[in-house]
């Protein structure tokens, strides 16, 4: 699979429905007289946090099983199961379930025709499964078979019946027309999820019986366009869609419109990368750290999109999952096919399509998730075949990094599992191998061929606490000069007149730092401590946020004035506010996934906003000299167009203005005030449908500095921009790097979504415009 969120997610689906439905102490089958036609003796006193209603309750005294039937529901705490039907068999301790079964509990939304289980061997099948999974939101089990825990209360207002969405439908859609490499569809099988009984058979024809969604994953994954083929004998021929191209697209595209799609208040999240980049950077590309004291600086957002080095980053949250069937085992559980997206909305743009999954929870806790194949479906059409097997740990990922300075070059890395050293503290190790040493041969030691990044977080006497090292050789010679350290320690407290705020005390080793066009330069060493107050406020339509510190250090750093080193104390005090108004505010596109979702994943709404930023910095230094500067930038951002247009219906444009008025210098080479004015220009525009250009470039414009006219940054990306994902080419002529990036976006949102395998009756291809449902 292409990340552990989706994995994680699938094995997730199973727990849910296992943990939450049959723990042990669901050995009897509980009835409350409510709304119940018929009751028997046998059934045991109902526990405080399990109530089940139904139209009709009883006792099968042949097969000795209980029965409830007619919208049966069963209260699980804070959770809620419906279905038609229930069964328990209490001698065999089976439990099937059928008929619109759904389960919700918070954000969680199941759905499947039926559902068995048995308690005994831990075994099951569910059918036709579809459903919202949140994995930010405890999946906890609400029922328990331990006498020492507490049981789980019983929600204070039982859910009523319209809290629970009906069974979501797959759509009614055309196929698509082509595929992106000319393969003629109509010669195409087609393949689509079975719709549950409850769903309305739109073809005219409840004989007719759809194909499996496991035929329809291999029917996108193959390219063959979606056309749907006549249910029957497999021998039968399909029938040719008359229907030309463009009108096609042109039906699809209208019934697209016309879904249902039960999705809500849509909101971006974050998003899972897979990114890899190279060249040969020569600035910051490679520092540890950033410079804090850039906190709202006024700069074209075009220069944000920097390059990290490690190949995955971020997570999905959020997703929708389908299969056919799901057969659930003691250690795991296993599906012929299996379905995941990103994308809120049907028809997908993206999905992950597993065959012969199996997932499987090893003995040291981590998750193996292995299939026969896997691929990254785009757009119903291309597949990117994914690797087969992948284990999944809370954080492991490779990194591919660039380091001339301390590296020699490339190399690679490997973030390890976290390891818990203590009670409060946790170790987190990514042992790393130097590439282009070992092809240049710049080393006759194999210590100097591999480096180490650790991080150590805990708490110590109440405060946070990290601390990190960055060791580039285990060459016993070179290891104080190849390794690098800093940390600290971080509280909270309230103090009088001023409110909460925050203190910190750090130490460092040669701790690298960035300082606009002096480039990067080391603190040898710090020890010091700071407090510090972060607010936001609100005046009419003006946002404002501020952030003001005091501090004092000892430093031992670069010298400003020469090569060599100088060791000061160090005291100051930094403040900056950073303010937006809102000068004209247009509307989006109406939000659907047609119109102001389709090419972004969020809304684009037109307008023009200017920002401005003040900041000023007084230090005094142990020498006796003082450097105070008091800085001013601001511009408008401009944008145009919503974005849902094919062409150029989209521009947004930066400009940023920045002057620091300064007194006095400092000794140091880390906080020394260079690029006194500059000129900061960005713009986004797209091209045409989901093709966007993003540039963007700072400059040195003070006539007086030795680096006026000097770029400070750049950045150039190609882009092709989609709701649920990107793919973005990028060049930074600045940083000296370039790279390629793939971004899944993850969504929260609200409802149940429908399943973004669509449906398509045959019947319905063979018909006259005229007659058509689309």
């Amino acid at each position: 699979m292409c990340c552990r969120s989706i994995a994680l997610a699938a094995y997730r689906l199973l727990s849910v429905l296992t943990g939450t439905l049959f723990s042990g102490s669901l050995f009897i089958f509980p009835v409350s007289a409510e709304f119940a036609e018929e009751s028997s003796s046998f059934i045991a006193e109902t526990p405080t946090h399990l109530n089940v209603r139904a139209d009709r309750q009883y006792t099968d005294f042949k097969s000795n099983a209980s029965i409830a039937e007619g919208n049966v529901s069963v209260q699980l705490g804070n959770a809620e199961l419906r279905a038609d039907r229930i069964e328990f068999d209490a001698a065999y301790r089976t439990l099937y379930a059928r008929g619109a079964v759904r389960f919700k509990r918070g954000s969680q939304y199941f759905q499947a025709s039926s559902f068995r289980y048995n308690l005994v061997q831990e075994e099951g099948y569910l059918s036709d499964v579809y459903g919202v999974i949140d994995l930010t939101e405890s999946l906890r089990n609400p029922l328990t078979t331990s006498q020492a825990a507490s049981p789980t209360p019983e929600s204070p207002t039982p859910a009523k019946l319209e809290d629970m969405p009906p069974v979501a439908c797959p759509p009614l859609l055309p196929p698509l027309a082509a595929n992106w490499f000319g393969k003629d569809t109509a010669e195409s099988e087609s393949a689509s999820m079975r719709p549950l009984p409850e769903c309305e058979d739109t073809d005219g024809e409840p004989s007719v019986q759809p194909f499996s969604l496991s035929n329809r994953l291999e029917s996108i994954a193959l390219g063959d366009g979606n056309d749907p083929q006549p249910h029957g004998s497999s021998h039968e021929t399909p029938a040719q869609d008359s229907i030309p191209p463009v009108n096609q697209q042109a039906l699809r595209k209208e019934a697209i419109a016309e879904i249902d799609q039960r999705i809500s208040n849509i909101a971006l999240k974050g998003n899972f990368t897979i990114e890899q980049r190279g060249g040969i950077p020569n600035q910051r590309s490679s520092s540890a750290v950033r410079d804090e004291n850039l906190f709202g600086v006024v700069r074209p957002a075009q220069l944000n999109s920097l390059g990290n080095s490690q190949l995955f980053t971020g997570e999905i949250t959020r997703l929708r999952v389908q299969a056919s069937s799901v057969v659930i085992m003691k250690d795991g559980w296993k599906a012929e096919r299996m379905g995941f997206s990103n994308d809120p909305y049907t028809p997908a743009q993206t999905i992950i399509a597993a065959e012969g999954v199996i997932a499987q929870e090893q003995s040291n806790g981590e998750l193996l998730i292995s299939a026969r194949r896997n691929r990254l479906i785009v757009e119903e059409r291309l597949n990117v075949p994914m690797p087969q097997e992948r284990r999944f740990r809370e954080k492991s990922s490779w990194t591919f990094g660039i380091d001339n300075q301390d590296r020699d070059g490339f190399f690679i890395g490997r973030k390890l599992q976290p390891i818990e050293v203590a009670r409060d503290f946790t170790l987190t190790l990514e042992p790393q191998f130097m590439v282009q040493r070992a092809i240049d041969d710049q080393t006759s030691q194999v210590s100097e061929l591999f480096g180490l990044e650790a991080e150590l977080n805990g708490q110590l006497w109440g405060w946070d606490t990290t601390w990190e090292a960055d060791i580039s050789t285990f060459n016993p010679q070179a290891l104080a000069d190849g390794s690098r350290y800093w940390g600290n320690l971080e509280n909270d407290f309230e103090l009088p007149w001023l409110g909460d705020i925050t203190a910190r005390l750090f130490g460092a080793y040669r701790y690298r730092t960035w300082n606009g066009s002096l480039g990067e330069t080391d603190i040898y060493t710090a020890l010091g401590g700071y407090i510090e107050q972060r607010e936001t406020f609100d005046l009419g339509k003006l946002s404002n946020s501020y952030i003001w510190r005091l501090g004092l250090g000892n430093y031992r750093a670069e010298r400003f004035s020469s090569a060599s080193l100088v060791d000061s104390l160090r005291a100051n005090f930094y403040g900056s506010i950073n303010s937006s108004y809102p000068i004209w505010r247009g509307k989006a596109a109406p939000l659907t996934p047609e119109k102001a979702y389709l090419y972004s994943p969020v809304a684009i709404v037109p307008g023009l906003t200017f920002n401005t930023n003040v900041n000023t910095l007084l230090a005094a230094y142990g020498d006796g000299t003082r450097q105070n500067t008091i800085r001013f930038s601001g511009g408008p951002s401009l944008t145009l167009g919503t974005f849902s247009k094919p062409f150029l219906d989209y521009t947004r444009l930066s400009i940023s203005g920045g002057v620091t008025l300064k007194q006095g210098a400092s000794p140091f080479n880390f906080d020394q005030a260079v690029d006194l004015s500059t000129l900061g220009v960005g713009i986004t525009q797209q091209i045409a449908g989901p093709l966007l250009l993003n540039a963007g470039f700072g400059i040195n414009v003070d006539a007086g500095s030795e680096f006026y006219g000097d770029v400070i940054n750049s950045n150039i990306e190609l882009s092709w921009q989609r709701r649920s994902y990107d793919v973005g080419i990028y060049f930074n002529p600045y940083e000296g790097i370039g790279g390629v990036r793939f971004r899944l976006y993850d969504f929260d949102f609200k409802g149940t979504g429908v399943p973004f395998m669509p449906y398509t009756p045959p019947k319905l291809i063979e018909t006259s415009d005229s007659n058509r449902p689309f």
